[in-house]
């Protein structure tokens, strides 16, 4: 009787490792793409920490069903490290690219003095694969004096093919498209 006991609790206990099993995550971080240098001046730019819609605001990568309001939270597939940050930093990356001379930052602090202040406010980022990557966010640039200097609100949107790797690379470029229009409303401003 106690052999068949133990007997019973080891196959239970085998089942259970190897049904509890689950696919390892994968983790992703953006990445700038941008090569379009705008100015060689020297001057500084502070990204401020971005605002995210509450429904980005987490680990997992989320993923647009076929139905407009089904939204899929990839257990499997994360951010490396928090999206606002990853953003912030990939803009401020871009914007270094974009003006090679100039001191670019993640703002970390009020006190922190810049010509250029950069706030982010993402309302939209998601895909749909084999449809399209959709970025929506508002930005504004403020002057070292605080004055807002240039406002907007963008859509950005391409196409994506294939699986999680190439929806990020996508969603990395319409984060690059949107810090090329800041880096040329910077550098139109410096114009005057």
């Amino acid at each position: 009787m106690r052999q068949k006991i133990w007997t019973i609790g080891l196959c239970l206990l085998l089942g259970a490792c190897f049904m509890g099993r689950s696919e390892p995550a994968t983790f992703y971080t953006l990445t700038p793409v941008s090569e379009k240098q705008v100015s060689t001046e020297k001057f500084s730019i502070g990204v401020n920490r971005v605002h995210l819609a509450r429904y980005l605001d987490r680990p997992q990568i989320i993923v647009r069903q076929s139905d407009q309001n089904e939204m899929l939270i990839s257990e499997n597939h994360r951010w490396v490290e928090p999206l606002a940050t990853l953003i912030a930093r990939t803009v401020a990356q871009d914007l270094k690219i974009a003006f090679p001379k100039a001191v670019v930052q993640m703002r970390t602090a009020a006190l922190n003095p810049f010509d250029y202040v950069i706030s982010l406010n993402v309302i939209q980022l998601d895909a749909r694969f084999n449809g399209q990557a959709v970025l929506v966010a508002g930005w504004s640039i403020r002057n070292r004096s605080g004055d807002k200097i240039a406002e907007k609100q963008i859509t950005l949107s391409a196409p994506v093919q294939g699986e999680y790797g190439s929806l990020v690379a996508v969603e990395s470029d319409l984060i690059s498209r949107l810090t090329e229009q800041i880096a040329q409303k910077i550098e139109d401003t410096r114009q005057y």
